[in-house]
């Protein structure tokens, strides 16, 4: 029987791309304006979000007219922790252009870091009805639908997808171990994901707890072990090896795995000493 009881959480990231594609940028028709824009594009590309700005700011002309630069605003203040600018920046884009569907996901992500569920899987829908097959999408509008207990509708969008890449899978092998404690299904998708890329670690990292969950103990150690060549410094990865050598009562292994586990970040409460009857 289980000793360690192991909580799977999983961090969605939201991802901002400015695609210069689907946003009309008015400013082309001045060259000067132009280059200040892709100044700034080029410093949010580099992380440095202050100076992209500070850069922006000497073309005040534009601010609430032209919609590149208002999501490049956006991005710039999400970046740097400044979500009510953020979203003033994508509200006044959608008002003055509307037909920009980008911006409900825009938007969307903005609320997911807020931590306001609901208004991220209400436009998350909204940009879904326009592009009903994008993928990140779709992943971040389930992964919100759990937030607000939706469990089943969560899994049925990503089921419904016609295609899937590998995060998708990986998405719906956490959502089988998270809400269903299915770990079979889990296990199932975290294989396709796999099959999809091979190196992805997170699908990787699912599939050892999977397994730890479905008592199936010397596939988990193999799959840790696995993950741990190419990801070597994760604390968690390490108390999970750990917690499954304990099942195979490898008390040595299981010791060195608790102790790197802590040297590497991963805080936990003290396990239970190793009885002698176990061995």
């Amino acid at each position: 029987m289980k000793t360690i009881l192991l909580f799977l959480t999983f961090i969605i990231s939201t991802i901002n791309i400015i695609n210069a594609q689907e946003i009309p940028v008015f400013l082309y028709k001045n060259p000067k304006d132009t280059i200040i824009y892709s100044k700034a594009v080029k410093e949010y590309s580099n992380g440095n979000f202050q100076l992209g700005l500070s850069i922006l700011s000497k073309q005040k002309k534009i601010y609430y007219t032209d919609c590149a630069v208002l999501r490049l605003r956006a991005f710039l203040h999400s970046s740097l922790g400044n979500h009510a600018e953020a979203l003033k920046n994508i509200d006044l884009a959608i008002y003055f252009h509307p037909e920009q569907k980008i911006l409900a996901f825009d938007k969307a992500n903005i609320h997911y870091d807020l931590e306001n569920y609901l208004e991220a899987a209400e436009n998350y829908s909204k940009f879904l009805i326009s592009f009903p097959e994008h993928q990140d999408a779709t992943i971040n509008l389930a992964y919100s639908l759990t937030k607000i207990n939706r469990p089943d509708e969560a899994i049925k969008k990503l089921e419904d997808l016609s295609t899937k890449n590998t995060f998708v899978f990986t998405a719906l092998g956490n959502l089988y171990s998270l809400l269903k404690e299915d770990e079979k299904k889990s296990i199932e998708y975290y294989k396709l994901a796999l099959v999809k890329d091979s190196t992805n670690y997170d699908a990787q990292l699912g599939l050892a707890i999977s397994y730890y969950f479905n008592d199936d103990f010397k596939l988990g150690l193999e799959t840790i072990e696995q993950y741990l060549k190419y990801v070597p410094k994760n604390g968690k990865a390490y108390f999970i090896k750990g917690s499954i050598a304990r099942e195979l009562n490898l008390k040595d292994l299981s010791e060195e795995c608790f102790i790197l586990a802590r040297k590497y970040g991963y805080e936990f409460e003290e396990v239970e000493e190793f009885e002698e009857d176990e061995y």
